[in-house]
């Protein structure tokens, strides 16, 4: 994983990349494979299906790549005062830097940069430039003019958009500037049933100049279209609930002085397994600080539920912030939301915390299959275009967060960076004198005792890493439950496995895994260990994988 500059998750839209099973049934069961079935290659792995007889469709919906903001209030404004349709003010486009001559555009689909909208070939181990085509729906997919951050000062009447096809009324070859909603740096069209596409191939064109007359580049971008019928991936809300409560082995630690080994049994004990992963990180203690046992706040009582809490809360937003669904419900909430809920097990909308086949469950807590040391996580099946609900909650299955506290634990760059509060080094959460006093609901900045403030601010700082890289985890395993990521460029894939393509960062992805610059919810794994601060920068799905 790779650093990359802190900004706020944007939310994403339902996507449509679909995958399409060749020669199997339209409801295909999903296999029961043993844990010994799986082939490591990363740390966050899954069963995988065999490629030969996956095919994959691209279909095309609405999602961000970072350059995407809130449109606000005068984005609807009369910027022409021609009484037609905005499709933008000039302040949308002043760029942060000076400009520098003509604009500079990318006309695209759904937000996807141009080495992944099939403008251009992919190399693939130095080979190439092999072609590729994105395969769309009729209807529900965005059409997208991105400037670049040095293009300022647009003349919105001189936008040109024409496609080579129909859309529904919309004569083949007749302007479309007037579909186009304006955000920063950016034209969006959401293209609705009423303006589907016929079967076939698309050609789009855009242009536009600046208020000098200078024109940008001609921005080009082809796909195919196809009625996608039932290999929707989210035809249907898409419902699951994430657990936190399993016991199913007793975790320990030793340490010399110098190395810190953690051991398990494997028999439940008692005791939550994500309680004793967290007690490897100081986030769970003994509550033997002042105060520690009676303080409240956020209706919990005492330093280690507050703390649970906080963990599993931040978790949860961070996850569901992923999917682009509503942070609070889980909920999609917009037209840029994934159609999935997301519950933990304690909502009250929640449709079960055991497993019946109705929705999908994913367990978080407690070492990797046995046999299998180095994984973080487990997926019961790459689900072809997301038929099937999934049991992640059994034991050897779901997200394993003592492996994700083993490696924190045992890699020298992370016990310095987290050394305050961990049980070998530091004073754990609830032993300090002071953690009562910041954790409590009435707590104000500068009270407490000397200290106080600074212990908050670590603790902060902590809990923000620990919540984004476990969020990332479920989402991780989450995301190859819902079919995530088919191997080869589209459309028989979404450029899972390839190899060393010009635009891929860093090792060789296994298939279903892509590894892109910054931290990817689908990239490899393996990589958590050695770079933990990457977690500061933003946790996202890649374009073409939240396009699916």
């Amino acid at each position: 994983m790779n650093s990359r500059n802190l900004a706020t998750v944007l939310p994403i839209s339902m996507a449509v990349f679909v995958l399409v099973s060749v020669g199997c049934s339209e409801d295909p069961v999903a296999p029961e494979p043993a844990p010994s079935d799986v082939q490591d290659q990363t740390g966050l792995d899954q069963v995988q299906n065999d490629p030969s007889t996956v095919e994959t469709v691209d279909d095309a919906a609405d999602e961000g790549t970072g350059v995407d903001s809130e449109a606000d209030e005068s984005d609807a404004e009369d910027a022409s005062g021609d009484g037609a349709v905005d499709i933008a003010d000039e302040e949308v486009f002043v760029g942060p830097i000076e400009p520098d001559g003509a604009p500079k555009i990318l006309l695209t689909i759904n937000e996807l940069p141009v080495e992944m909208n099939g403008s251009q070939g992919y190399y693939d181990n130095e080979t190439g430039p092999t072609p590729f085509q994105l395969l769309l729906p009729t209807y529900g997919f965005t059409l997208d003019v991105v400037l670049d951050r040095s293009s300022a000062w647009i003349d919105p009447d001189s936008i040109d958009v024409t496609c080579d096809a129909a859309f529904g009324e919309i004569e083949a070859n007749a302007p479309l500037a007037g579909q186009f909603e304006s955000r920063e740096m950016h034209l969006r069209w959401l293209v609705p049933e009423g303006f589907a596409l016929e079967e076939g191939a698309v050609s789009c064109t855009g242009q536009l100049a600046n208020h000098d007359g200078e024109m940008s580049n001609v921005s080009v971008v082809s796909f195919d279209v196809e009625e996608i019928g039932e290999r929707h991936p989210f035809a249907e809300l898409d419902e699951w609930v994430v657990t936190f409560s399993r016991d199913y082995a007793d975790i320990s630690y030793t340490y010399d002085g110098d190395e810190v080994t953690v051991t398990f049994v494997r028999e439940p004990d008692g005791e939550r397994d994500f309680d004793e992963d967290m007690r490897l990180l100081g986030f769970q203690g003994d509550e033997s600080g002042e105060g520690a046992a009676e303080v409240e706040a956020y209706g919990q009582v005492g330093v280690n539920d507050i703390v649970r809490y906080l963990i599993i809360d931040g978790t949860m937003r961070n996850l569901r912030t992923m999917y682009g669904v509503d942070p609070e419900t889980g909920l999609p909430f917009n037209e840029d939301s994934v159609n999935i809920a997301i519950y933990k097990e304690t909502d009250e909308g929640a449709p079960g915390t055991e497993y019946d086949g109705s929705f999908s469950i994913h367990g978080v807590g407690g070492p990797p299959p046995e046999g299998w040391p180095d994984l973080f996580g487990l997926a019961s099946d790459i689900d072809v275009h997301n038929p099937n609900n999934e049991d992640d909650a059994r034991e050897g299955w779901g997200s394993f967060s003592m492996s994700l506290a083993r490696v924190i634990v045992e890699n020298p760059a992370a016990q310095a960076l987290l050394s305050e509060f961990l049980p070998t080094t530091g004073t754990p959460v609830g032993e300090s004198d002071l953690d009562a006093v910041f954790l409590s609901e009435d707590y104000e900045s500068g009270d407490g005792p000397t200290g106080t403030g600074t212990r908050r601010n670590r603790f902060n700082f902590q809990l923000e890493l620990l919540t984004k890289g476990l969020a990332s985890l479920i989402a991780h395993e989450m995301g190859h439950s819902l079919g995530l990521t088919p191997c080869g460029p589209p459309p028989i894939g979404l450029f899972g496995g390839i190899f060393d393509p010009n635009w891929m960062y860093g090792a060789v992805p296994t298939c279903t895994h892509m590894d892109l610059p910054g931290l990817n919810v689908m990239q490899l794994g393996s990589s958590l260990s050695t770079d933990i601060g990457s977690l500061l920068g933003e946790v996202y799905f890649e374009p073409l994988n939240l396009a699916y």
